[in-house]
């Protein structure tokens, strides 16, 4: 394996709490964790979808150095299922975080409005490279399982106070792209389309460096 940058965290996302070298994900670390839940019996339930600058990572196209893996969970939502997602959010982040040493950033979404999201990011693309002004269309409805990150006893997330929907589970709303996003899309900085995480094993398969 290539050599790895990680950093000495106290960090703590909802009920997942660590004190420990935290590193970037890597294809391999990422891989670990897919073998890791691929097998857990709740995983057919869900769709997950990668998103974010660790999409480009896999399709090595204009990569850069990112701190996370950004995934959504998706399915027609139900609310009789809300447990079972808290639950599957907050697996995910303690595998990724207690067992192979990196954030991963996971929310939930219903699938039937995920690809608004695809939109947003073509439109503000459009409208960066056109110096036109852009609006963002879709106002997207999520749940997360945690109101906030910290690191070193701060919090460094910047959402909006959620409504609870059970313990441990709370209904937030975001807009596409993100400030984040938007400064990386002025920059130059594209975004590759999001991978399916049913997808992920044949898109690997591909490539002959997996140490990235």
């Amino acid at each position: 394996m290539g050599r790895e940058f990680g950093t000495h965290y106290k960090f703590e996302v909802g009920p997942v709490k660590v004190e420990k070298t935290l590193y970037r994900p890597t294809i391999r670390r990422f891989n670990d964790w897919y073998r890791k839940i691929k097998d857990r019996p709740w995983f057919k339930n869900f769709e997950f979808v990668i998103v974010g600058g660790f999409a480009n990572v896999i399709n090595d196209v204009n990569p850069w150095r990112t701190w996370d893996v950004d995934i959504i969970m998706m399915s027609d939502y139900d609310e009789k299922d809300n447990l079972q997602i808290r639950n599957c959010l907050t697996e995910c982040s303690h595998a990724a975080l207690v067992d192979f040493d990196f954030f991963l950033d996971i929310y939930y979404h219903d699938k039937t409005n995920f690809y608004n999201i695809e939109e947003d990011f073509r439109n503000a693309h459009e409208s960066i490279k056109n110096g036109t002004l852009y609006e963002k269309k879709y106002k997207h409805e999520i749940l997360q399982y945690t109101q906030e990150v910290k690191r070193n006893d701060k919090i460094v997330s910047n959402w909006a106070t959620g409504e609870k929907v059970i313990e441990g589970l709370w209904k937030n709303s975001l807009t596409f792209p993100s400030y984040k996003q938007v400064k990386k899309l002025k920059a130059g900085k594209i975004y590759t389309p999001p991978i399916l995480l049913s997808e992920y094993e044949e898109i690997i398969n591909h490539k002959h460096n997996i140490y990235i």
